[in-house]
């Protein structure tokens, strides 16, 4: 069989590019999705770290900002592993700021903050609801028979938890009890 990398399959509006991966294309297909939806909240949290890393002010000013820019730049490499496992499952990874505002159910994230106690809060509810997604996906992907992403999903979870004790063990108040 030939695979030329122009030929395009449409499921459902979205295309999927040929490719030898021997998965199922609609098990490729709902991997695609679930790995874009993670993408594009996983962007939006990225952003608000980079905006809470460049507007934080008190008197901690410089570890905050630091803190930050690790959650940025740490957000910044699982997206590329997510969008990576996207695009060689053939679908199209969803980067662009477009698709991104165009996608997220995150909450604007409050521009006039400024706070340390408050960038905290806010990045720990984002974080906390990104990894409950990715548990999510863990499960889904796992389910359809797609062990390799739900495994590179597994890796951005655990990266995302650990983000979250960070930024956490900054609150000045307890973590909700759910």
């Amino acid at each position: 069989m030939s695979y030329r990398a122009v030929q395009i399959d449409a499921i459902n509006s979205d295309h999927i590019v040929a490719t030898r991966n021997d998965l199922p294309l609609d098990i490729r297909h709902a991997s695609i999705e679930r790995l874009n939806v993670i993408v594009v909240h996983a962007i939006d949290v990225a952003l608000c770290a980079k905006h809470a890393h460049w507007n934080v002010r008190g008197p901690n000013f410089l570890s905050f900002h630091n803190l930050f820019e690790k959650v940025f730049k740490e957000m910044m490499e699982q997206i590329d592993q997510l969008g990576e496992r996207a695009t060689a499952l053939g679908g199209i990874a969803r980067g662009t700021v477009q698709a991104v505002a165009g996608s997220t159910s995150l909450a604007p994230y409050p521009i006039l903050i400024a706070g340390e106690s408050e960038h905290v809060e806010h990045l720990a509810d984002r974080l906390g609801r990104l990894g409950s997604e990715i548990r999510a996906a863990v499960i889904a992907t796992d389910s359809v028979g797609d062990v390799i992403s739900a495994d590179v999903l597994t890796q951005a979870g655990a990266a995302i938890d650990s983000l979250l004790w960070i930024i956490e063990s900054h609150s000045v108040r307890p973590a909700p009890r759910t």
